[in-house]
């Protein structure tokens, strides 16, 4: 399964069009299994939220804070990303993502 490793933290600023993305990519070569994506934003009733890997829909979120994981996990490969988007959200708000995920190979 290979080693958990400490979660990847990001945050981004929502853009005055009301759209805030973090993008997840792994460093170098690595491959990577996430088992848990978690999203928090403070005021965002009124946002939407999406988690999507390679540009292709994997869940949607509840935008103020929710996770999604269990099986299968998405295996996050070189050149690969995954994207966490928020629409609607007010602009200046901050979104947070924590991403667990274990090391599969560090090519």
């Amino acid at each position: 399964m290979g080693a958990q490793r400490p979660p990847v933290v990001a945050s981004a600023v929502t853009l005055a069009s009301g759209v805030c993305e973090v993008i997840i990519r792994t460093r170098g070569a690595e491959w990577w299994s996430i088992t848990q994506v978690s999203v928090e934003m403070i005021d965002a009733s009124s946002a939407t939220c999406t988690l999507r890997y390679n540009g292709r829909l994997v869940s949607p979120l509840v935008p103020n804070a929710d996770t999604a994981g269990g099986d299968p996990p998405i295996i996050l490969r070189s050149g690969d990303e995954m994207s966490i988007r928020w629409e609607a959200a007010t602009p200046g708000a901050v979104g947070q993502v924590t991403c667990w995920y274990n090391l599969l190979s560090e090519g």
